[in-house]
């Protein structure tokens, strides 16, 4: 089994500690049960967990290693990839991100109880 390495491009800000966890996450929590819990989901109905995360318009995404993870909130749809050995074109146009979109994402965190910050655009690597 290799090591895979890709470089991300998100749209968000980051939320933990430098290897910690966001606050407001339970100990071992993973997002998606995070937001099950809070949509009042049974955690063995899988499906209405993956239909609930794949709505939902935010993500908490992973950079760094998959052993020693630093967390960024971010919005889902404003993140690019690039897997180790593949170029991805991005379009400069689509980094524009919509004042629209944006409120969207501070209101979706006021109603999730997470502090927001204003997001900017962050390139970071993951390694895992």
């Amino acid at each position: 089994m290799g090591i895979s390495n890709t470089a991300k491009l998100v749209f968000g800000f980051e939320v933990g500690g430098e290897d910690e966890p966001p606050a407001w996450l339970g100990e071992d929590q993973e997002f998606s049960e995070f937001l099950s819990e809070k949509l009042g989901i049974p955690t063995n109905d899988y499906k209405a967990r993956w239909t609930a995360e794949a709505a939902c318009i935010v993500d908490l995404d992973q950079h760094c290693s998959d052993s020693y993870p630093m967390y960024i909130l971010t919005i889902r749809a404003c993140t690019k990839t690039a897997e180790r050995g593949y170029l991805t074109e991005i379009d400069p146009s689509s980094l524009i991100v919509p004042e629209e979109k944006i409120a969207e994402f501070k209101a979706w965190c006021e109603g999730y109880d997470i502090p927001y910050q204003e997001p900017k655009w962050l390139l970071c690597s993951m390694n895992g």
